[in-house]
């Protein structure tokens, strides 16, 4: 129930979100909004804001608004490029949304944590006391501990702990002399997911160290601590590069025939980092849904292009038309889509 609420409420932030991006290309345009309406169906609240009627409906799926000087005239007022970025502002203002919401937790939540704890790549940050001696150097890569490949950090520390105190033979992967910084890459994944490690290239050497553990209350440790493994970077750049991998791959998911996991998806322990995530997901697809839906965007994108091509507006008559038949298009792809669930569980 409360999981119900709060996707609702996710759908009225997104259609807010959208009707503000059209009323503010409207209002670019030099034209008065003449209806706010959030979301389909019969009105639930009615509003007059700063002369312009206000709705908030039963459906909180998208919302639109109307703009011109007589309201509901076919077709509507105004240049056709006015009207063609009025009708673009909808659908690109859930996008965007997702975008930014996404941008914003690839740049601030990117570090992972297993049972409260740092998950590391291999890349060491400061090797301290016999590793320091053993020759191991900031940013350094360890890639195998006695023979045994290595990817991430807790992996070394339980073959550190098990090997009773004796030499280790540590292989490393060295950057070449004069590197400033190390670009990351995707390395290696944990619970299905990618973390970042270094660009290991051709150039990078490869050296076989002996490292003698220290002896620790808990243990035995290898004098390293680890460069925490984050699913992004605080570079914008790369953050920005993430959130596209991830809104791509969202849509990907929404619109496949089947489900696929989403290759980079930051996580947070703190609560409003996975709810901005659904926000970002019921962004997409609301986009999705307001592009199916009759009389609706890409309804409205047809015509206009109808317009673009034939140098004249549809008719009513022939737009009633398409309508009906967008209608029934809907309809036959939720069968379909019931009917694919439907086999998917009879098969297990």
């Amino acid at each position: 129930m409360v999981t119900a609420v709060i996707i609702v409420v996710c759908f009225i932030v997104v259609g807010l979100a959208r009707s503000a991006l059209q009323w503010l290309v409207a209002w670019v345009l030099g034209a008065r909004p003449l209806h706010l309406i959030v979301g389909i169906g019969p009105a639930l609240v009615r509003r007059d804001v700063g002369g312009t009627p206000f709705e908030i409906r039963a459906v909180p799926l998208g919302g639109h608004v109307q703009w011109g000087d007589t309201p509901y005239v076919v077709p509507a007022p105004g240049p056709w490029g006015a009207r063609l970025a009025l009708a673009l502002s909808g659908p690109l203002a859930t996008v965007i949304l997702s975008f930014f919401l996404l941008f914003g937790l690839h740049v601030s939540f990117q570090a992972r944590t297993v049972d409260g704890r740092p998950v590391a790549t291999n890349v060491v940050a400061l090797p301290l006391n016999t590793a320091v001696a053993a020759g191991i150097r900031p940013g350094d890569v360890i890639t195998q501990i006695d023979g045994q490949s290595v990817e991430f950090y807790d992996e070394i520390t339980a073959l550190v702990g098990r090997s009773g105190g004796r030499a280790l033979q540590v292989t490393v992967q060295r950057p070449p002399p004069g590197t400033q910084s190390i670009d990351d890459h995707i390395r290696g994944t944990l619970s299905g997911r990618s973390l970042l490690g270094p660009n290991v290239t051709d150039a990078w050497s490869e050296l076989a160290l002996s490292v003698q553990p220290d002896p620790t209350p808990q243990g035995y440790a290898l004098g390293l601590e680890p460069r925490a493994g984050r699913f992004g970077t605080d570079r914008w750049l790369p953050a920005l590069e993430f959130a596209g991998a991830e809104l791509g791959a969202s849509l990907v998911e929404l619109l496949g025939p089947r489900p696929g996991p989403l290759t980079i998806m930051p996580t947070t322990e703190a609560w409003w980092g996975p709810l901005f995530h659904l926000l970002a997901q019921v962004a997409l697809m609301a986009f999705i849904v307001n592009l199916a839906l009759p009389a609706h965007d890409l309804h409205r994108l047809f015509l206009l292009a109808f317009e673009a091509v034939f140098r004249r507006p549809l008719k009513p008559a022939p737009e009633l038309a398409l309508v009906r038949l967008e209608v029934l298009i809907v309809l036959a792809l939720i069968v379909a889509w019931i009917a694919r669930d439907v086999v998917r569980l009879l098969n297990g």
